[in-house]
């Protein structure tokens, strides 16, 4: 592999920074990847609520962090994504973009979700993965790293996989009679994705 980029969002799409080990795990993340020509890292997240760790606020090298601010919603994070992420895994010599992009995906910054103050629905998550596809195929590898509000997380996920299904793939879910409703249980977004992707 030539070239691996890494999005966390934090209080977005995230790495909660919720108690001592979590914020371990975002330092740790953060300094490994800190200096590694192939590798890009970059961090979308609520301003106030990410680690306070040096590693983490710096635009050094090939680490980036955009901030935003409480209440964001989603036209604001689509904004930053867009215009403020995404361009940098495009330049300074890596004009063809990454081999593959990893996202850590919380889904904290849902409006209805307490633990974080952004204001983002599942057709924000939606928004935000089509223009992942578009720019980088199927080259995307998502990891569940937060989200609390079992009526709405599974909705999100679902949203975020859905530019990723063809008609052909929605058809066979359906026909397999696989459903997701604000009452099912998180492990039926599991089951959808799976057969999904």
């Amino acid at each position: 592999m030539r070239r691996l980029c890494v999005c966390v969002f934090v209080r977005l799409w995230s790495l909660c920074a919720d108690g001592g080990q979590v914020t371990a795990t975002a330092s740790k993340i953060a300094s490994l990847v800190l200096g590694l020509d192939k590798v890009r890292f970059v961090s979308l997240h609520q301003g106030d609520a990410y680690p306070d760790s040096d590693a983490q606020r710096t635009n050094e090298g090939n680490t980036r962090n955009v901030c935003l601010k409480r209440g964001a919603n989603g036209s604001t994070f689509k904004r930053a994504l867009v215009e403020e992420c995404l361009p940098w895994f495009f330049e300074d010599g890596w004009a063809q973009g990454p081999d593959l992009l990893v996202v850590a995906s919380g889904y904290d910054a849902l409006a209805i979700d307490n633990v974080a103050q952004l204001s983002l629905f599942p057709e924000d998550f939606a928004a935000a993965s089509a223009e992942l596809k578009r720019l980088f195929g199927n080259r995307i590898v998502f990891g569940l790293e937060g989200g609390y509000n079992l009526d709405q997380l599974p909705l999100a996920i679902v949203a975020t996989l859905e530019p990723f299904v063809d008609a052909s793939d929605a058809a066979t879910a359906a026909a397999a009679d696989v459903q997701v409703s604000a009452s099912s249980r998180p492990e039926a977004a599991t089951a959808v994705a799976t057969t999904a992707v």
